[in-house]
């Protein structure tokens, strides 16, 4: 987090000082063969370090497959983020500028556990009976992705049976 600036940093400090529950970043790392991964676990590792309620746990994605598989992560860099329970809110690749934004609000929406949905989307939600598995293809238009990302975490928040899948990285 070295090339922060001082207002980089009072945002990221203020944004975190929401969190109301511990999230722990779940990260799937790999050696040689992961050309971001070690950019993208030192930024992890940074953020992790800026409250007591952040936390990282860091697993190689070849030798802890049987992990991997259980979270439902199947490339590398790859990471999910847990707070009471896993709602299914992942991401591949590395979150820069409007992601990075995302992401900081997806970890204080999983602290709070609540989706931000409507009360009658999440009734509909509620009477799902059978699994639906969401493919989100990101574009290199960030606007449009990260609201379908937002989106797709928002409802796997509500539903245990929406799975959010992100086949492109971005």
């Amino acid at each position: 987090m070295k090339s922060l600036t001082p207002n980089d940093l009072k945002w990221l400090e203020q944004t975190l000082a929401k969190l109301q529950h511990d999230v722990t970043i779940v990260y799937f790392t790999e050696g040689v063969a992961c050309r971001h991964c070690q950019l993208e676990r030192d930024l992890l590792t940074g953020l992790a370090g800026l409250s007591h309620k952040l936390h990282l746990d860091v697993y190689n994605f070849t030798e802890d497959r049987d992990i991997a598989d259980r979270y439902g992560i199947d490339k590398v860099p790859g990471f999910l983020l847990f707070g009471k329970k896993n709602y299914g809110v992942k991401y591949y690749g590395m979150p820069s500028d409007f992601e990075f934004r995302m992401l900081m609000e997806e970890i204080v929406r999983v602290s709070s556990g609540h989706s931000g949905l409507s009360s009658a989307t999440i009734a509909v939600l509620q009477d799902l009976s059978v699994p639906i598995h969401l493919q989100v293809l990101t574009l290199h238009t960030p606007l449009l992705s990260v609201g379908a990302v937002q989106m797709a975490h928002q409802l796997a928040m509500e539903s245990d049976l929406i799975t959010p899948d992100f086949p492109s990285s971005w």
